[in-house]
């Protein structure tokens, strides 16, 4: 392979990661929209702006190899914040949802950089900042997956009240 080419495959897989970004980004300020906690709201924001953060560093990688960056997410991404739109509209929405939306999303954007460097290798300072955006993301899972539980507890312990009322 070239180094051309090389450039150009590298290139290729940051686009990746940077479209899945927006995707998060926009699906994190959706969380915000649908949650009426306001703790959540926080949560939400402090992640869209951390992908902000990746988003500026995925960009500056790709314009260090000469190409030009996406400057949204994917369709399928699109799609997806559509459709939940569509459904929170008809039958309005609930934390525990939102939580569990923000779970799918983060698997599926962990499972793209996983994916990175599996097929690409990267350049030790682009490998580096992949594998600290891949830390975060999974430690915001974590954080995520934390909320949905106690999130559930609440539930079962309203439902537990409601029961004796």
């Amino acid at each position: 392979m070239t180094e051309n080419n090389k450039s150009h495959f590298i290139g290729e897989k940051l686009q990746d990661l940077l479209e899945r970004n927006f995707d998060a980004q926009e699906g994190f300020k959706q969380a915000m929209e649908d949650t009426h906690n306001h703790h959540l709201k926080r949560f939400f924001f402090a992640k869209a702006v951390q992908r902000g953060e990746f988003i500026a560093e995925l960009e500056q990688r790709i314009k260090n190899l000469k190409e030009e960056s996406k400057k949204e997410g994917t369709i399928a991404g699109t799609v997806h914040r559509a459709w939940i739109g569509f459904k929170t509209a008809f039958a309005g929405k609930n934390d525990e949802e939102v939580l569990e939306e923000c779970i799918r999303g983060e698997k599926t954007i962990l499972e793209e950089y996983e994916d990175g460097f599996k097929y690409v290798n990267f350049p030790p300072a682009v490998g580096e900042i992949l594998r600290y955006q891949m830390r975060e993301i999974q430690k915001t899972l974590d954080e995520i997956k934390s909320l949905e539980d106690l999130q559930e507890r609440k539930w079962d312990a309203d439902k537990d009240f409601a029961s004796k009322v």
